[in-house]
């Protein structure tokens, strides 16, 4: 017997639009099983954050197999590429390897390498109390963030991305770096940065906003859901079905979800929308 999933997978093949309908139903119990587990964007989810480094770990590879000089843009793309994939050693390595003869970028270079190496995976608040000379970490952080935020503030407004990503970095504030690199459109090392430093709540928050400029601006609809629910966002996916029309997929998945949802699903207007839904699909079946 073949199951709803299944009956999906056999009419996305069939009928589909994109490949990205199909694969939205191929991958789709496997994503629902990593959401359960609070894994967003596990191995063999719709969006999969290692899927999503290897890419940008294979684009990093054919750029570092050019041998020709490199302008002030591509030295700070291949920084952001390896800053953005978490190889922060290799960013180190590759902003302090000319001298202050060889480049007029030196001592920026030599800051960002700074700011690099201190880098924070932490939220502020989330470390210890005090450092090894008893020195209070709340004031030593409080006054590293205020600077931090000026210059990101400053190097932003340049449109110095880079150093602006990095200054956010060295006091923790990974979302809001992912958020700025969205701002400026780059959107897919935002969803490399994601994949390697936000976790929980924060790469939700980062993948929803991304999952809707994927459905709004770049017009991929199931790309755009698969995104959605690969960080647990299943009313916001049911949301767009039911905005786009898709009655089958709508009741397909609320069939799914219902019980993972609570009492969202059940509230009239959902239950509204599902009933809908199941006229629309009882005419086109008589």
């Amino acid at each position: 017997a073949v199951d709803a999933v299944g009956c999906m997978k056999l009419v996305a093949r069939a009928f589909g639009r994109s490949p990205e309908e199909h694969e939205f139903w191929d991958k789709l119990e496997d994503t629902l099983g990593n959401v359960r587990e609070g894994n967003y964007g596990g191995v063999g989810c719709l969006w999969d954050a290692a899927r999503q480094k290897t890419k940008a770990a294979r684009s990093v590879y054919w750029h570092e197999s050019y041998t020709g000089a490199l302008n002030m843009a591509k030295r700070e793309r291949r920084v952001l590429e390896y800053f953005v994939l978490g190889d922060r050693e290799s960013a180190i390595a590759f902003l302090l390897a000319a001298t202050p003869d060889e480049s007029s970028s030196f001592y920026k270079d030599a800051l960002r390498a700074l700011a690099l190496a201190s880098f924070r995976h932490q939220a502020p608040g989330d470390a210890a109390d005090a450092d090894n000379d008893g020195t209070p970490l709340s004031a030593r952080r409080g006054l590293q963030e205020k600077a931090s935020k000026v210059l990101s503030a400053h190097c932003a407004g340049n449109g110095d991305v880079l150093s602006s990503i990095v200054m956010l970095g060295l006091i923790g504030r990974n979302l809001d770096a992912v958020l700025q690199l969205q701002d400026v459109g780059m959107w897919e090392h935002a969803a490399t940065m994601t994949a390697s430093y936000l976790e929980g709540d924060q790469r939700q928050e980062a993948l929803e906003r991304w999952a809707y400029h994927v459905i709004g601006e770049q017009k991929n609809l199931w790309r755009g859901l698969g995104i959605l629910v690969s960080c647990g966002l299943y009313v916001e996916t049911l949301e767009v079905m039911n905005r786009e029309g898709l009655s089958l997929s709508f009741l397909t998945l609320f069939g799914l979800v219902e019980g993972l949802q609570g009492g969202v699903l059940q509230t009239e207007r959902f239950k509204t929308m599902r009933r809908r839904h199941q006229i629309v699909v009882a005419k086109n079946l008589l």
